[in-house]
């Protein structure tokens, strides 16, 4: 029995291996083409380059400094110089007369007018004019009724503002003058003396050329003979100081 069952699962597998039909073969692939072969000596392709004119390099701008708004000039001090200037002063004016010391003081008003132009950054050379009074004078060894006195100054001046664009400056006159005392209505001056001034302060802009301040004054006028109407010496010598702050109108 054993030898029959080995024979009935070996008898099938040749008709098994019959039955199977055989796989449909591939269509032949066409081959690859060859490369065409490389020749060491053949000379490389040649490029072809194209060439651009050369373009021109820009010239070295220099930019100019901007000007102030306004134009060449505008905000800068220079050119015509004109001031005018008002304000308060202290006055002393002293000296001798036949009796002794004679002083008149008190407070008072100061002026100054100026004329000039600018010779180079700021630096102005012009004339001037420049006086002071006493209002209520406190007199002592002068004549009696004594109501006020003043003294003028006309004089060279400098005026220098250390950046033109800016307001602050400073500046002075020398010149002769004179001292007026007012008694009974009438004027008596002295002779011409020698006479100055030193002022300085800022003054702000108001506009391209025109500028509103505020400055420091000091001025002296030398002592000098006192005459009277009649040009007669009255034997007074007096002179004077003052001391005074002022509102000052510019255009530069």
């Amino acid at each position: 029995m054993v030898v029959a069952i080995v024979m009935w699962l070996v008898a099938p597998a040749p008709a098994l291996a019959q039955s199977e039909e055989p796989l449909p073969s591939l269509p032949p692939q066409p081959a690859p083409p060859e490369a065409a072969p490389v020749d060491a000596t053949s000379a490389p392709p040649e490029v072809t380059t194209v060439s651009t004119p050369d373009m021109p390099r820009p010239p070295n701008v220099t930019t100019p400094p901007i000007a102030p708004c306004g134009g060449p000039g505008a905000y800068t001090h220079d050119g015509l110089y004109f001031r005018f200037s008002l304000g308060m002063d202290g006055a002393w004016i002293r000296g001798s007369g036949p009796s002794g010391d004679a002083s008149l003081s008190g407070p008072g008003a100061s002026l100054m007018v100026a004329l000039g132009g600018t010779l180079g950054r700021g630096l102005v050379l012009g004339g001037a004019i420049g006086a002071l009074g006493t209002a209520e004078a406190n007199a002592k060894g002068l004549p009696d009724a004594v109501s006020s006195g003043s003294a003028a100054i006309l004089a060279a001046m400098l005026d220098w503002f250390p950046n033109e664009h800016s307001g602050w400056h400073v500046g002075g006159m020398l010149g002769l003058g004179g001292v007026s005392i007012e008694q009974y209505r009438a004027s008596t001056w002295t002779s011409n003396a020698p006479a100055g001034r030193v002022f300085g302060g800022y003054d702000f802009w108001l506009g391209p050329e025109w500028s509103l301040g505020v400055q420091g004054a000091a001025g002296f006028v030398g002592t000098a003979q006192l005459h009277d109407d009649n040009r007669t010496d009255t034997e007074y010598r007096l002179g004077a100081v003052a001391l005074g702050v002022e509102a000052t109108l510019l255009y530069h």
